[in-house]
């Protein structure tokens, strides 16, 4: 039978692109309780992103959520909560992340443009890049569609992609060669964080 490869090629992509799950700025109502449904729903990497939280906050924040699923946990600036809890990796700011050697662990950090991109990018790291879509957790935050080119650009570590995903777009992500996916506003702000989970899901597999 003969196939076409560029159809074979694409799908084989959005089976391959990974959910990242940012946790809300703000307070969420049975927060942790959602992750760990979402842990056992497939989620596969969740940051923990608290900015207004203080270091003991986020410590007792981490201890409420199932210790199984530490392994699938990157904490965000607090490289002491990821040893503690020998969580999957630490991310960091560009400033730092440039500073910090490879590690087996995972090494994170952000980027808002393809140069940027590529100048971070190192053995096992996590290079978000953003906004790819218009944002739904920054009101007038809008996306800059040129970004999902870096996609197809060779790099030693992973892309992620980040701003305004939903179940409507992420095969587009997929499709491009990124090898994430992160998710905040779609599933945050919505009613029914489980249910979109799920939408989600059923796009890529």
């Amino acid at each position: 039978m003969i196939r076409n490869t560029s159809v074979v090629a694409a799908i084989k992509a959005i089976r391959l692109v990974k959910i990242v799950l940012i946790t809300s700025e703000n307070p969420v109502q049975k927060e942790q309780e959602t992750i760990n449904d979402l842990f056992v729903a497939g989620l596969q990497l969740l940051h923990i992103r608290k900015p207004y939280m203080s270091f003991p906050d986020i410590r007792n924040f981490i201890l409420r959520i199932n210790e199984r699923f530490y392994d699938k946990i990157v904490v965000h600036n607090h490289p002491g909560l990821q040893q503690e809890f020998n969580l999957a990796g630490v991310h960091l700011k560009p400033t730092v992340f440039e500073k910090t050697p490879v590690t087996a662990n995972i090494l994170s950090t952000s980027s808002h443009s393809i140069s940027a991109f590529q100048r971070l990018d190192k053995k096992n790291s996590h290079i978000f890049l953003s906004p790819v879509f218009d944002s739904l957790s920054k009101a007038g935050y809008q996306g800059k569609p040129e970004l999902l080119k870096a996609g197809t650009i060779p790099r030693q570590g992973k892309l992620i992609a980040l701003g305004g995903i939903t179940a409507e777009n992420i095969a587009q992500v997929a499709n491009r060669g990124f090898d994430g996916a992160a998710l905040l506003g779609y599933i945050w702000q919505g009613e029914a964080p489980l249910k979109n989970f799920y939408k989600l899901k059923e796009q890529i597999s």
